[in-house]
């Protein structure tokens, strides 16, 4: 079948739709549906035939100019596509009101974000659900973008699978050549920086940076090599006034393939979580990623088998969009140089991370897990802190309530039991309540009587309440909302619904003390 994925995203989120595109490849012909200031990253993604950028700034500005007139230049990009992909089946990645609108024009058969006749958002199966609701609580995503995509599109979890397209080897050559003749005499090779970040909060510190490069450059003669975007070349000049050593800078004078290439020639890579970041992860580049801020590695983490991800080690962390920090932003200056210098140089000499001791810090290893999903292990081992421990519950139980299999507590032995008497209290109420709306449902269903009607929406808004305000529990309350709203005319299936919800959590509940 052939298929049209639709992904209206930035850079590294476009980047980490590769496994989805690989695994649609192998099904007929693929194309995609991408914003056109960022066609230029489908130079990297593997397993395409055609590519259908929408110009949205000449589309908009189309509109100004009178809606009949935008309307027409719409229908010109709906009758190319829909004529070289007829009755395709159409994959939405991006849940926004315009790529669902696109999706319902480019095909009746639809997966992931959809409309439905009225022009209600609708979701394809619980994983799409699961991944808006997630997208805006960082504490509460347990699972990789790059597995999620692939769940929403009704692919397997990708299995560590994540392999872009590698730059020209003669562009490659070149670019060592070059890098070579700008490096100083006695280096001994390459360790590339990304300074940058979508966030000012979100960027460890230049003063950090400057201080991995100098040790870098004095303990093992390796040469920093700065990458960034045009837009980033402030952060080189200051980063040019701390760097008393030499190193390469090609802050905003690469492209996507010559920054492809410039990773390429480079034995590692240091980041903040940046596009950078999923695109060395899938050159098979060794990557260290540090997260700060609303950052966490559990959903955005570099997708590649022993990266190494990094985030500070404070109760506080990660934190909430919108949300100002009421620690003086203390996760930037948690994680030390000297210590991302340790482990960096243990992986460069031994072929390793090291364990040593990261104080301040989690250190985290990629890993596949058996089911197929990228996992994270401690590289300390050093025992789960709480909102850990509340992770792994989820990505026990999520995942099989995702894929609509019975959630069985039996299955976690009494070492993974979490405590946590604040959590433990909100799913006991969470349970009651919906055991109540569950039976007021019921007699609902038997006698329709305004009476029982009122009873049961009123079980059902103190359950929204306390879901909304549980800061661990509210995706799941959300995607409650979503799926009850879709089921309002459907007694027996809002039934059904809240029964899956209730084993979900009173699963949860067991092993919460």
């Amino acid at each position: 079948m052939n298929t049209l994925v639709i992904n209206l995203t930035r850079f590294g989120d476009l980047l980490q739709t590769q496994p989805v595109l690989s695994g649609l490849a192998a099904q007929g012909r693929t194309g995609l549906v991408c914003l056109d200031n960022f066609q230029a990253t489908t130079e990297v993604l593997a397993g395409l035939d055609t590519v259908y950028p929408l110009q949205g700034a000449a589309l908009l500005a189309s509109l100004d100019r009178g809606w009949l007139e935008g309307l027409t230049v719409l229908k010109r990009y709906l009758a190319k596509v829909m004529s070289e992909y007829p009755d395709c089946r159409v994959v939405n990645l991006t849940p926004t009101i315009t790529a669902r609108l696109l999706a319902s024009c480019l095909g009746q058969h639809r997966v992931g974000f959809g409309l439905d006749s009225h022009g209600f958002t609708t979701h394809s199966n619980s994983w799409a659900m699961f991944l808006q609701t997630a997208s805006s609580s960082r504490g509460c995503s347990p699972f990789n973008v790059v597995d999620v995509f692939r769940r929403v599109a009704e692919l397997p979890p990708a299995n560590g699978c994540f392999t872009l397209t590698r730059p020209r080897e003669e562009e490659v050559s070149a670019t060592r050549t070059a890098l070579t003749g700008d490096a100083p005499h006695g280096s001994s090779g390459f360790v590339a920086l990304q300074l940058g970040a979508s966030e000012e909060r979100r960027r460890w510190p230049l003063e950090h940076f400057a201080r991995l490069g100098r040790l870098l450059w004095e303990k093992l003669s390796l040469t920093p090599v700065l990458l960034g975007s045009p837009g980033e070349r402030p952060l080189a000049e200051r980063f040019s006034a701390l760097a008393d050593y030499p190193y390469v800078d090609r802050i905003g004078r690469t492209n996507l393939s010559s920054l492809a290439a410039t990773l390429t020639c480079c034995r590692l890579l240091v980041t903040n979580d940046t596009g950078t970041m999923h695109l060395a992860a899938g050159l098979d580049m060794p990557v260290a990623a540090i997260f700060l801020a609303t950052a966490q590695p559990w959903d955005t983490g570099p997708y590649r088998q022993g990266s190494l991800s990094l985030e500070p080690a404070l109760a506080c962390h990660p934190c909430g969009f919108g949300v100002a920090c009421e620690h003086g932003l203390a996760c930037r200056q948690a994680i030390k140089p000297d210590v991302v210098f340790g482990l960096v140089r243990s992986r460069l000499e031994q072929g390793a991370w090291s364990r040593a001791q990261t104080p301040g810090t989690r250190a985290w290893l990629a890993e596949v897990e058996p089911s197929g999903f990228m996992g994270l292990r401690s590289l300390t081992d050093a025992p789960d802190d709480a909102r850990t421990a509340w992770v792994r519950l989820q990505r026990r139980f999520l995942s099989r309530f995702l894929d609509g299999q019975e959630v069985d507590p039996s299955t976690v032995g009494s070492e993974e039991v979490m405590e946590d008497s604040i959590l433990a209290g909100e799913l006991r109420a969470a349970c009651d309540l919906l055991t109540l709306l569950a039976s007021q449902g019921a007699l609902l269903a038997r006698e329709p009587r305004p009476a029982l009607k009122a009873k049961f929406l009123g079980y059902w808004q103190r359950l929204q309440a306390l879901l909304a305000q549980s800061g661990r529990l509210k995706v799941l309350g959300s995607m409650l909302l979503f799926e009850m709203e879709a089921r309002s005319s459907d007694m027996q299936g809002l039934l059904t619904c809240l029964r899956r919800y209730l084993e979900l959590l009173q699963g949860l509940r067991f092993l919460v003390r």
